[in-house]
């Protein structure tokens, strides 16, 4: 498991490219616009499985199990939601790098551990 930090400007599928690099013998799961024969091939010569959510034109059959793996994309996307909205993820508060990365895991700690602290 992998996780970066990029700036607005930067294009997500250089660092999908660059954590299929990273990554072998793994599924990993991404958006309907990282749909790309390039990108298909180079996740399959490390052993990786690139899932694409399908387009409405697309021909291909989704199975069980990638209906199953989509169906869990959302999950990621409430608990960031709840990190942000709730915990306080996205501030302006830290000066350096170094500020906003012990923020970070200072929320995320505090959402592994709620349950553990209240």
């Amino acid at each position: 498991m992998g996780i970066r930090f990029t700036t607005g400007n930067v294009n997500d599928r250089v660092v999908l490219d660059a954590f299929l690099e990273k990554l072998h013998h793994s599924i990993v799961i991404a958006d309907a616009g990282y749909i790309s024969k390039r990108l298909e091939k180079k996740a399959s010569k490390h052993g990786n499985i690139l899932l694409t959510c399908l387009r409405k034109s697309s021909l291909r059959l989704a199975s069980f199990l990638d209906i199953c793996l989509f169906n869990l994309k959302p999950r990621t996307e409430i608990l960031f939601s709840i990190l942000k909205e709730r915990l306080g993820l996205i501030t302006s508060l830290p000066r350096s790098v170094d500020g906003y990365l012990a923020h970070y895991i200072h929320v995320i700690f505090g959402y592994l551990f709620k349950k553990a602290i209240s």
